[in-house]
């Protein structure tokens, strides 16, 4: 009845006041305690299975033994470092991260500690990985060079006198078809430990567009400051 204020226990056909859940937990584990025991261990199975293995609450293991904090992260399975995806693909995410924000590899080292399903490489594994990926977006960027149709060269000189060193750098602009986009790539930050001189200049050009293998045909502009030297380097180049 739904309007009664007792339960009737279903084995012994006890009513139990104040009908509640906890009324009935508390006779079952009184008055049927064998019974009590097994839908116990029943409950706690499904509740097993119905949780994920991150996040449980409330839910103890089937010794019933409460889990420390150590052991409720500790996973049941690592992600294999050579069969696993997953593994991989994290490998290649943390070593382009490290990379790009110029972060030093012993931060790998700490992060190893943290007890996750994904097996953290050594430092040299990381290098190794980080050289991977840069060569593998190199390659990217040359295939995506080698498609465009003409490409547009800036070249930037500049120093500071309290560093007493000088750089140059050099990027290509172009449009890409495929994805109907213009295309920004920075091609190389050199240091330049001569005078700016013209022919420094050029030579140091050259040699970064050999190394990208950008055929002089393909070249459509070079864009420079108003420096005499670098305006001299492709005036007639």
């Amino acid at each position: 009845d739904a309007n009664a204020n007792s339960s009737k226990c279903n084995i012994c056909g006890h009513k139990v006041p104040k009908k509640s859940a906890r009324n009935n937990w508390k006779h079952l584990e009184k008055h049927h305690y064998h019974e009590y025991q097994e839908y116990k261990r029943v409950r706690q199975k499904k509740e097993q299975q119905a949780t994920p293995q991150f996040g449980r609450r409330n839910v103890l293991p089937a010794g019933g033994k409460q889990l420390t904090p150590a052991e409720s992260l500790q996973p049941k399975k690592l992600y294999s470092a050579n069969d696993q995806k997953k593994q991989q693909e994290i490998t290649s995410v943390l070593a382009m991260a490290l990379n790009a924000n110029s972060l030093p590899h012993s931060l790998i080292e700490a992060l190893s500690v943290m007890d996750l399903r994904y097996i953290f490489p050594a430092r040299d594994g990381m290098k190794k990985a980080i050289t991977g990926e840069t060569e593998k977006l190199k390659e990217e960027m040359a295939e995506r060079l080698k498609k465009a149709h003409k490409i547009s060269i800036c070249v930037d000189l500049w120093s500071k006198q309290s560093l007493l060193e000088s750089y140059i750098r050099i990027t290509a602009q172009f449009y890409d078809k495929e994805k109907n986009l213009l295309c920004y790539i920075s091609l190389a930050l050199c240091n330049i430990e001569e005078r700016h001189m013209a022919e420094v200049i050029l030579h140091e050009v050259k040699k970064c567009l050999e190394e990208w293998k950008v055929p002089d045909s393909k070249v459509q502009c070079i864009v420079t400051d108003n420096g005499s030297n670098v305006i001299k380097a492709f005036r007639n180049s």
